[in-house]
């Protein structure tokens, strides 16, 4: 006949208990979330008096969520970012930098409770949809649909064993509720690249730089000086967790050597700055040049869309040189035009 030994016990830190129990031998426990000691004593007897009730222990679903006063989102996005850069170093930057204290998704999530019960799934529901709406009139759905995943992600974590805030993340009920449109892929033409040089004399030797390698901004921030030879470049593993080495073309050649010409000592290949120093850096140039639309990541779009549909490099080529974690993503950069029709059937001659 199963029996019951419940335990309460300080978990982590505030007021977190779990409530421990024995079934047929097998010690279980279920935790209580954030809740004061009246409460969590209340589950305990509840949950002995069903044991003498049943004779035996089952389950026991005692919900208390409604009494719940878990932490607020601001209590425990810190905590967890910190966590998170202890073990992935390499994308620690990314994450610090959607749930930073200044930022959109701190200003509207930061003062939700995360915990337990159906108000507080309504609650977090109804303010995704309001941020949802606010963020689309700012920027593009694609970069909404990165701010939810990040926000899932932590939420998620939140509520398992390592935190033990919640039994189910608060938006586990909500979705993203956009259509991604498959939009085509944009890119810079020479002249308007020399435009944007031209606009940021100081800045030129990066984009020329980046436009001739392909690299993903992350990817550039980490590369480092040992990482950059004279004739190839090697990209430490990043977004598909996959290193790979690129050559370098003339005009890469000659941009490392100013590069390494100016360079301040230490071992990153660029002067470290925030990478969104760089990406507003690189608008303002634009914007200056006359440059109508585009952003840094453009400068990757051209050179991956140069080596497709100029170079005609065979698509396996390049998407081993972007980084790519499939051939379907290559094959978005292909631009089909007018003159490709009649070139594909210039040779023909039966």
């Amino acid at each position: 006949m199963a029996w019951l030994t419940p335990n309460l016990k300080k978990w982590k830190e505030g007021q977190s208990f779990l409530l421990r129990y024995r079934v047929n031998g097998v010690i279980e426990s279920k935790s209580l979330g954030k809740v004061s000691k009246k409460v969590a004593r209340d589950a305990m007897r509840a949950a002995t008096l069903q044991e003498k009730q049943k004779g035996k222990v089952s389950a026991i679903t005692i919900d208390i969520s409604d009494t719940c006063e878990g932490k607020t989102f601001n209590q425990f996005i810190d905590g967890y970012v910190d966590d998170y850069a202890k073990a992935h170093p390499r994308t620690a930057h990314d994450v610090a930098s959607r749930f930073r204290e200044d930022g959109d998704i701190r200003a509207h999530f930061g003062n939700l409770v995360i915990a337990n019960g159906e108000a507080v799934a309504n609650r977090w529901g109804s303010v995704w949809r309001e941020y949802k709406l606010a963020r689309l009139e700012q920027v593009k759905p694609r970069t909404v649909q990165r701010e939810w995943q990040y926000l899932r992600a932590a939420l998620n974590q939140a509520a398992s064993t390592d935190y033990g805030l919640c039994r189910v993340s608060p938006l586990a009920g909500a979705s993203l509720g956009l259509d991604i449109p498959d939009t085509e892929i944009g890119y810079f033409d020479p002249a308007e690249l020399d435009l944007i040089y031209d606009a940021d004399p100081e800045s030129a030797v990066i984009h020329r730089y980046l436009v001739n390698v392909g690299i993903r901004r992350g990817e550039a921030i980490r590369l480092e000086r040992k990482d950059v030879g004279r004739e190839e470049m090697r990209v430490v593993p990043g977004k598909t967790n996959k290193g790979r080495t690129v050559p370098l073309s003339e005009g890469a050649q000659e941009a490392r050597e100013r590069i390494l010409f100016e360079h301040q000592g230490g071992d990153p290949f660029f002067t470290p700055v925030h990478k969104d120093t760089w990406s507003s850096r690189f608008i303002k140039a634009r914007k200056r040049a006359g440059v109508e639309a585009g952003s840094l990541h453009w400068l990757r779009h051209t050179f991956i869309s140069t080596l497709v549909n100029d170079v005609r490099a065979p698509l396996p080529v390049v998407k081993e040189l972007a980084g790519h974690s499939s051939l379907e993503t290559t094959m978005k950069y292909i631009h089909v035009k007018d003159r490709h029709f009649h070139e594909a059937i210039a040779g023909l001659n039966f």
